[in-house]
């Protein structure tokens, strides 16, 4: 039989109503002897898009698909609801579908149908797509809870130590919640169910003859960039695990893995505008080389501020010889255990020494360290926040780096917030 779908792979769709109090007040907890039936209106938060100008992910739509759904609600430390909606719950018949979503929306609808007792004072937890390859949790483990706390404090690992998807993405949600004896529902907030995913998606491009020059004992030279060929990125410090509800502190227990270097998934073109070291603007048209990830949340704390200095951020330890420790601590700033990307490749440049009378071309082999985070908030106006070195949950980082030289990269950063 073909089966349809409500929010890409749903559930139930049921005729009742919800609302949500704008303040949600604190109630006495109480618990009827009496069951009745409600309905409950769920959506999915689209991921937070977070744009940053400094094919291992999927599209929207399997990043929002719903495939099987935890519902679990306590008053207090009683557990009034407990159940495991799943493949066995969709409707059969398109015409069943209360309000079908439009494809093309940032916002889609879900409804189950839960029966439980009258109540209030509760608090509804929902998990969605357990059972996923990409970690540890399932109907079975998460029967066993049953207090709070257990549920607060539920954690998930990934099986497999990789930043690829299958196209089941871990979701959850938890709010205030009061279900009267004829089903209406009343919710702290709209139940918004948040991937536990972040996801990373990289761009680098060129400024194709950006000019730098250096003098030194009165001899100035001056390098040329003509081209980056990219060899391989690879990414340090990703998580291993996470609660399943988000709290304000991470699960570092999980401990952490780095990836192998792998090449560049993507190559294009792009016409951008950049500005040399003189404030003079050029337009170029430039190779654009991609790669994208997937990695849970990982929110550290910087060791002392940049104090708005971008490079700042990725600075290394030195030896008494000058030379990059490679042991113990290795960012003078930076976390030990923040996230951040190595993209190495080679750079190609001309070089003018006023010493001399030939141009020459050379080559350089070049290592890029880029720490991860949104560096400038919308949440304070576009203001700089260079110490931020957070990877949040159900957030989109979108990283565009343009390199100006050997050394000399150029990141941007500019956030968004698009509707749940």
């Amino acid at each position: 039989m073909t089966r349809f779908f409500h929010i890409a792979a749903l559930f139930l769709v049921f005729l009742a109503v919800s609302c949500v109090q704008e303040e949600f007040q604190e109630k006495s907890e109480f618990v009827s002897d009496e069951e009745t039936v409600a309905l409950l209106e769920f959506t999915h938060s689209d991921f937070e898009r977070i744009n940053i100008s400094t094919k291992a992910t999927l599209g929207l739509v399997p990043e929002s698909r719903v495939q099987n759904m935890f519902v679990c609600i306590f008053v207090g430390d009683k557990r009034v609801y407990a159940h495991y909606f799943d493949a066995a719950n969709k409707l059969d018949d398109k015409d069943q579908v209360l309000e079908p979503n439009d494809p093309s929306a940032q916002e889609t609808t879900g409804h189950i149908m839960i029966k439980s007792p009258a109540f209030t004072g509760g608090t509804i937890y929902l998990i969605t797509n357990i059972d996923a390859d990409m970690v540890n949790i399932s109907p079975e483990k998460l029967n066993t809870v049953r207090t709070r706390s257990d549920l607060d404090d539920l954690t998930a690992s990934l099986n497999q130590e990789i930043t690829s998807r299958n196209g089941y993405f871990p979701m959850s949600y938890k709010t205030a919640i009061d279900i009267a004896a004829d089903g209406t529902v009343t919710l702290g907030s709209p139940i918004s169910l948040q991937r536990m995913d972040a996801k990373v998606m990289v761009n680098i491009r060129v400024a194709t003859d950006n000019e730098l020059e250096t003098t030194e004992d009165g001899v100035t030279t001056k390098q040329t960039l003509k081209e980056f060929i990219p060899e391989s990125w690879r990414v340090v410090n990703l998580p291993k695990g996470a609660y399943v509800f988000g709290k304000d502190a991470d699960y570092n227990e999980s401990g952490y893995f780095s990836t192998e270097p792998v090449v560049f998934e993507t190559k294009g073109s792009q016409n951008f505008t950049y500005k040399d070291n003189k404030g003079v603007s050029h337009t170029v048209n430039s190779p654009v080389n991609g790669f994208s990830l997937y990695m849970l949340e990982n929110r550290e704390d910087a060791k002392a501020s940049v104090a708005g200095d971008y490079h700042l951020r990725n600075k290394r330890v030195k030896d008494a010889d000058g030379e990059y420790v490679k042991t113990g601590d290795k960012w003078v700033y930076a976390p030990e255990d923040a996230t951040y990307l190595e993209i190495k490749g080679e750079v190609i440049m001309t070089v003018d020494v006023s010493s001399e009378a030939k141009q020459q071309q050379l080559s350089a082999a070049v290592t890029y360290y880029i720490h991860l985070g949104d560096f400038i908030h919308s949440e304070t106006g576009g203001v700089d926040a260079k110490d931020n070195y957070d990877v949040d949950r159900n957030t989109i980082y979108n990283y565009t780096i343009t390199i100006k030289g050997v050394s000399e990269i150029e990141t941007e950063v500019t956030t968004s917030n698009l509707p749940g």
